[in-house]
């Protein structure tokens, strides 16, 4: 299995709880509306995002994982984690894949 990112990693090292929160909600809708999740994905995202969710390849389809693979590191490295969620960014670096 592969772990993108955990809510509590970013808590632990000393994030405030809603703004991982709200970033993880930002980004499995992300995902969702660019149809990368998985049946698994799509039911963490109804059932509700919060500060024990898992990022992990079991919650992407195939697109999703090679997206996430290519990109994730590069984009929480470059955005204000939960408070400037960059979606263009996001979306510019879904069409370079």
């Amino acid at each position: 299995m592969i772990i993108y990112d955990k809510a509590h990693w970013q808590i632990d090292a000393g994030e405030d709880v809603n703004l991982v929160i709200a970033h993880f909600q930002f980004m499995f809708e992300w995902l969702n509306e660019y149809n990368l999740l998985s049946d698994y994905g799509k039911e963490i995202l109804e059932d509700g995002i919060d500060e024990d969710v898992i990022l992990n390849d079991e919650m992407l389809n195939s697109s999703g994982q090679r997206f996430l693979n290519k990109y994730y590191d590069k984009y929480i490295s470059e955005i204000e984690y939960g408070k400037k969620e960059n979606r263009k960014y996001l979306e510019d670096l879904y069409y370079k894949l």
